[in-house]
């Protein structure tokens, strides 16, 4: 009978275990507001004709989540980031539309908000901060560019190709608290 209780117990335990080990503590996060998206934006903005510099983190040069991430650290500078599990406090694009937004339609679209770009079917390798649209079918965004080597202005198409790049989505910007 003792034995029994033994089996018994030890099988409670590796189930105990084996459902539990699954269990992770993904941090908390809120989506940052408007107001701090435009002022993020207008940062953003500031930074135009700095040179693109590929892992530029500014603040005299830049790449495109470094803009990105600089810009929205200058307005909240409490600003963390998820990479799976785990806080961290700078990010590529593609870890940004993984775990750092809250996915929009583009009609919701407000200054600020990022855009992902990509040239891949795997991962996100572009992106900017929305600033108006152009009209129903093109917006523009601010960007550090590596096609024209610094911070600027560009016009993108909510459909089709710019040099072999196509839109993937928006979102607005979270942060870990």
């Amino acid at each position: 009978m003792k034995r029994h209780g033994c089996f018994i117990f030890a099988a409670l335990m590796i189930l105990l275990v084996h459902l539990f080990s699954g269990c992770v503590n993904v941090p908390n996060q809120i989506v940052l507001d408007s107001v701090t998206a435009k002022k993020a934006l207008d940062v953003a903005i500031k930074q135009i004709g700095k040179p693109y510099v590929f892992g530029g983190r500014g603040p005299d040069e830049f790449d495109c989540s470094g803009l990105i991430v600089w810009s929205y650290k200058q307005v909240f500078s409490k600003l963390k980031f998820r990479d799976g599990n785990r806080v961290v406090s700078d990010v590529s694009m593609n870890t940004l539309w993984k775990y750092n937004v809250e996915q929009i339609h583009l009609s919701s679209l407000e200054p600020g908000d990022v855009i992902f770009i990509t040239d891949s079917e795997t991962k996100i390798t572009h992106g900017g901060l929305f600033v108006q649209w152009v009209d129903e079918k093109t917006f523009r965004m601010v960007h550090a560019s590596s096609f024209k080597q610094k911070v600027d202005y560009d016009e993108w198409p909510v459909e089709g190709r710019i040099r072999d790049q196509w839109l993937v989505g928006a979102g607005k910007l979270k942060t870990v608290y």
